[in-house]
Protein backbone atom coordinates (compact mmCIF):
# COMPACT_ATOMS: atom_id res chain seq x y z
CA UNK A 1 0.00 0.00 0.00
CA UNK A 2 1.31 3.17 -1.15
CA UNK A 3 1.95 5.93 1.53
CA UNK A 4 -0.66 8.05 0.34
CA UNK A 5 -3.22 5.27 0.36
CA UNK A 6 -1.83 4.18 3.84
CA UNK A 7 -2.68 7.95 4.99
CA UNK A 8 -6.54 7.79 3.36
CA UNK A 9 -6.70 4.31 5.39
CA UNK A 10 -6.07 6.46 8.51
CA UNK A 11 -7.86 9.42 8.21
CA UNK A 12 -10.87 7.60 7.71
CA UNK A 13 -11.03 5.27 10.08
CA UNK A 14 -13.56 5.93 13.25
CA UNK A 15 -10.95 4.21 15.55
CA UNK A 16 -8.10 7.40 14.62
CA UNK A 17 -7.78 10.40 16.02
CA UNK A 18 -5.65 13.45 15.42
CA UNK A 19 -3.70 14.15 18.76
CA UNK A 20 -3.73 17.86 18.59
CA UNK A 21 -6.99 18.34 17.61
CA UNK A 22 -8.57 16.04 20.36
CA UNK A 23 -6.55 17.47 22.96
CA UNK A 24 -8.02 20.73 21.51
CA UNK A 25 -11.40 19.50 21.11
CA UNK A 26 -11.59 17.87 24.94
CA UNK A 27 -8.73 19.13 27.12
CA UNK A 28 -11.33 20.57 29.76
CA UNK A 29 -12.09 16.55 29.96
CA UNK A 30 -8.78 15.72 30.89
CA UNK A 31 -7.61 14.98 34.01
CA UNK A 32 -4.59 15.09 36.64
CA UNK A 33 -3.38 12.40 37.30
CA UNK A 34 -0.01 13.55 38.90
CA UNK A 35 1.88 16.75 39.33
CA UNK A 36 4.82 16.91 41.51
CA UNK A 37 8.34 18.38 42.22
CA UNK A 38 11.26 16.53 41.25
CA UNK A 39 13.81 18.82 41.73
CA UNK A 40 13.90 21.88 43.55
CA UNK A 41 16.57 24.87 44.25
CA UNK A 42 15.27 27.35 46.84
CA UNK A 43 18.08 29.54 48.82
CA UNK A 44 19.19 33.46 49.15
CA UNK A 45 22.85 32.65 49.58
CA UNK A 46 23.72 31.97 45.31
CA UNK A 47 26.16 34.96 43.99
CA UNK A 48 24.20 37.48 41.64
CA UNK A 49 25.34 40.02 39.69
CA UNK A 50 26.71 43.00 41.07
CA UNK A 51 24.10 45.59 39.11
CA UNK A 52 21.55 43.60 41.24
CA UNK A 53 23.10 43.89 44.87
CA UNK A 54 23.62 47.71 43.96
CA UNK A 55 20.07 48.50 42.27
CA UNK A 56 18.70 47.22 45.80
CA UNK A 57 20.46 49.43 47.85
CA UNK A 58 19.21 52.85 49.27
CA UNK A 59 19.09 55.48 47.64
CA UNK A 60 21.13 57.22 50.22
CA UNK A 61 24.10 54.95 50.08
CA UNK A 62 23.89 54.79 46.24
CA UNK A 63 24.30 58.60 46.02
CA UNK A 64 27.48 58.03 48.47
CA UNK A 65 29.00 55.25 46.41
CA UNK A 66 28.06 55.79 43.05
CA UNK A 67 28.15 53.37 40.35
CA UNK A 68 31.30 54.26 38.48
CA UNK A 69 35.46 53.29 38.44
CA UNK A 70 35.90 49.93 39.62
CA UNK A 71 32.40 49.28 40.07
CA UNK A 72 31.21 50.28 37.08
CA UNK A 73 33.89 47.78 35.39
CA UNK A 74 32.44 44.63 37.88
CA UNK A 75 28.33 45.49 37.63
CA UNK A 76 27.67 42.49 35.42
CA UNK A 77 30.30 40.21 37.55
CA UNK A 78 28.62 37.56 39.96
CA UNK A 79 29.42 38.45 43.64
CA UNK A 80 28.32 37.18 46.82
CA UNK A 81 26.35 39.37 49.27
CA UNK A 82 29.17 38.98 51.50
CA UNK A 83 31.75 39.97 49.25
CA UNK A 84 29.55 43.11 48.04
CA UNK A 85 29.14 43.97 51.37
CA UNK A 86 33.31 43.86 51.58
CA UNK A 87 33.77 45.82 48.68
CA UNK A 88 31.74 48.87 49.80
CA UNK A 89 32.58 48.25 52.79
CA UNK A 90 28.57 48.57 54.47
CA UNK A 91 26.51 46.84 56.57
CA UNK A 92 25.27 43.73 55.60
CA UNK A 93 21.91 44.68 56.72
CA UNK A 94 21.48 47.13 54.34
CA UNK A 95 21.89 44.81 51.25
CA UNK A 96 18.45 43.27 50.18
CA UNK A 97 19.02 39.31 50.67
CA UNK A 98 15.94 38.05 47.71
CA UNK A 99 14.90 34.41 47.42
CA UNK A 100 15.93 32.48 44.49
CA UNK A 101 14.09 29.63 43.34
CA UNK A 102 13.76 27.26 40.65
CA UNK A 103 11.76 24.34 40.46
CA UNK A 104 11.31 21.74 37.83
CA UNK A 105 8.41 19.03 38.00
CA UNK A 106 6.61 15.96 36.62
CA UNK A 107 2.72 16.54 35.15
CA UNK A 108 0.97 13.24 34.19
CA UNK A 109 -2.90 14.00 32.47
CA UNK A 110 -5.02 11.70 31.17
CA UNK A 111 -8.53 11.07 29.30
CA UNK A 112 -10.49 8.17 30.27
CA UNK A 113 -12.05 7.11 26.91
CA UNK A 114 -9.98 6.35 24.95
CA UNK A 115 -8.14 5.66 27.43
CA UNK A 116 -4.93 7.78 27.09
CA UNK A 117 -2.27 9.63 29.19
CA UNK A 118 0.57 12.85 28.64
CA UNK A 119 3.31 13.00 30.79
CA UNK A 120 5.02 16.35 30.77
CA UNK A 121 7.31 18.69 32.67
CA UNK A 122 7.34 21.84 33.82
CA UNK A 123 9.36 24.83 35.56
CA UNK A 124 9.25 28.28 36.54
CA UNK A 125 12.06 29.70 34.60
CA UNK A 126 14.60 28.74 31.95
CA UNK A 127 17.07 30.54 34.26
CA UNK A 128 19.52 29.00 36.85
CA UNK A 129 17.18 30.59 39.37
CA UNK A 130 14.79 33.75 39.90
CA UNK A 131 15.46 36.50 42.03
CA UNK A 132 12.55 37.29 43.97
CA UNK A 133 12.68 40.12 46.72
CA UNK A 134 9.46 39.32 48.67
CA UNK A 135 9.17 38.77 52.92
CA UNK A 136 7.73 35.03 53.17
CA UNK A 137 9.12 32.14 51.24
CA UNK A 138 5.61 31.54 50.40
CA UNK A 139 4.99 34.76 48.63
CA UNK A 140 8.23 34.24 46.44
CA UNK A 141 7.17 31.22 45.09
CA UNK A 142 3.93 32.82 44.38
CA UNK A 143 5.78 35.34 42.23
CA UNK A 144 8.96 33.23 41.03
CA UNK A 145 6.12 31.16 38.57
CA UNK A 146 5.25 34.27 36.85
CA UNK A 147 7.59 33.01 33.51
CA UNK A 148 6.76 29.07 33.89
CA UNK A 149 6.27 27.17 31.16
CA UNK A 150 6.16 23.32 29.85
CA UNK A 151 9.51 21.80 28.50
CA UNK A 152 11.62 18.82 27.16
CA UNK A 153 10.18 15.96 26.78
CA UNK A 154 6.58 14.85 26.04
CA UNK A 155 5.31 11.35 26.61
CA UNK A 156 2.26 9.32 25.55
CA UNK A 157 0.36 6.89 26.05
CA UNK A 158 -2.78 4.88 24.96
CA UNK A 159 -3.87 1.86 26.76
CA UNK A 160 -7.55 1.48 25.04
CA UNK A 161 -6.94 -1.19 22.01
CA UNK A 162 -8.44 -0.62 18.41
CA UNK A 163 -7.73 2.80 18.85
CA UNK A 164 -4.70 4.95 16.76
CA UNK A 165 -3.39 8.59 17.05
CA UNK A 166 -1.65 10.34 14.40
CA UNK A 167 0.34 14.15 13.71
CA UNK A 168 0.02 15.79 10.60
CA UNK A 169 1.98 17.97 9.60
CA UNK A 170 -0.43 20.54 9.16
CA UNK A 171 -2.82 19.24 12.01
CA UNK A 172 -4.55 22.63 12.25
CA UNK A 173 -5.04 23.20 8.80
CA UNK A 174 -8.10 22.41 6.69
CA UNK A 175 -7.00 20.87 3.31
CA UNK A 176 -9.28 22.37 0.48
CA UNK A 177 -8.20 19.44 -1.86
CA UNK A 178 -8.56 16.11 -0.01
CA UNK A 179 -6.57 14.21 -2.64
CA UNK A 180 -3.97 16.09 -1.12
CA UNK A 181 -3.49 14.58 1.72
CA UNK A 182 -1.74 15.78 4.99
CA UNK A 183 1.74 14.32 5.83
CA UNK A 184 1.41 12.10 8.59
CA UNK A 185 4.56 13.09 10.95
CA UNK A 186 4.13 10.55 13.94
CA UNK A 187 1.86 7.60 14.43
CA UNK A 188 0.64 5.79 17.83
CA UNK A 189 -1.31 3.21 18.35
CA UNK A 190 -2.01 1.12 21.35
CA UNK A 191 0.97 0.80 23.96
CA UNK A 192 1.62 -0.32 27.64
CA UNK A 193 4.16 2.49 28.54
CA UNK A 194 4.49 6.19 27.84
CA UNK A 195 6.44 6.61 24.32
CA UNK A 196 8.13 10.01 23.53
CA UNK A 197 6.88 11.84 21.02
CA UNK A 198 9.68 12.96 18.73
CA UNK A 199 10.81 17.12 19.58
CA UNK A 200 9.71 18.80 17.12
CA UNK A 201 6.24 17.74 17.67
CA UNK A 202 6.41 18.31 21.41
CA UNK A 203 7.23 21.37 21.57
CA UNK A 204 4.15 21.91 19.14
CA UNK A 205 1.98 20.23 21.41
CA UNK A 206 3.83 22.13 24.17
CA UNK A 207 2.74 25.64 22.64
CA UNK A 208 -0.40 25.08 21.68
CA UNK A 209 -1.48 23.71 25.62
CA UNK A 210 0.27 27.01 26.26
CA UNK A 211 -2.86 29.05 25.23
CA UNK A 212 -5.17 27.27 26.70
CA UNK A 213 -6.98 28.75 29.45
CA UNK A 214 -7.34 24.98 31.04
CA UNK A 215 -3.71 24.92 31.26
CA UNK A 216 -2.91 28.85 32.39
CA UNK A 217 -5.77 28.37 35.24
CA UNK A 218 -6.10 24.69 36.45
CA UNK A 219 -3.34 22.90 35.43
CA UNK A 220 -1.13 26.11 36.96
CA UNK A 221 -2.84 26.01 40.05
CA UNK A 222 -2.14 22.44 40.77
CA UNK A 223 1.92 23.41 39.50
CA UNK A 224 1.98 26.04 41.78
CA UNK A 225 0.49 24.04 44.88
CA UNK A 226 2.86 21.19 44.05
CA UNK A 227 6.05 23.35 44.66
CA UNK A 228 4.27 25.49 47.45
CA UNK A 229 4.06 21.80 49.02
CA UNK A 230 7.40 21.00 48.23
CA UNK A 231 8.41 24.57 50.42
CA UNK A 232 5.91 23.44 53.10
CA UNK A 233 7.15 19.76 53.46
CA UNK A 234 11.08 21.30 53.74
CA UNK A 235 10.10 23.90 56.59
Amino acid sequence: MSEQANQASITTTQNSHDLLDFLHNTLSDWQIHRCQVTHDFISQNEPMKMIYHYEQLPDDIKANIPMNGVLLKRFDELISQSDFVKLLNIDINQVKKPFQLKFYGKLVIFYQNPEVALRMHWTNTLKNFEIIDEKTLENAVKQAFYHWQLVDNVEFINKTPDVDFVIYSNANENAENTSNLPTIVWQGGHSTQFEPLPSALAIGLQKQLMQSDVVLNQWFAQILQSALDCVADKR
